[in-house]
């Protein structure tokens, strides 16, 4: 099976940085996240994966092109 790549740019999110990576379709999430680790900060903090808005299991997720994927802290709650 030949593997297909899209001329579409993957958007992604952590925090404050938003950030278009080309040519990273096929990896897994969880790959995503420790390729970009420095580039983007992101933290063990950022639990929360989403790809085009939907949760996904990080290590099981393949990345498409044009796919925006975002890595998010669960939200806190306040103190009393």
């Amino acid at each position: 099976m030949s593997e297909v790549r899209s001329d579409r740019p993957v958007k992604v999110i952590a925090g404050a940085e938003t950030e278009y990576f080309d040519e990273i379709e096929g990896i897994t999430v969880l790959e995503l996240r420790d390729k970009l680790r420095e580039i983007l900060n992101i933290t063990p903090d950022h639990k929360i994966v989403l790809v085009n808005g939907r949760e996904v299991l990080a290590g099981e997720y393949r990345v498409a092109g044009g796919d925006e994927v975002e890595f998010k802290k669960p939200s806190g709650e306040k103190g009393v």
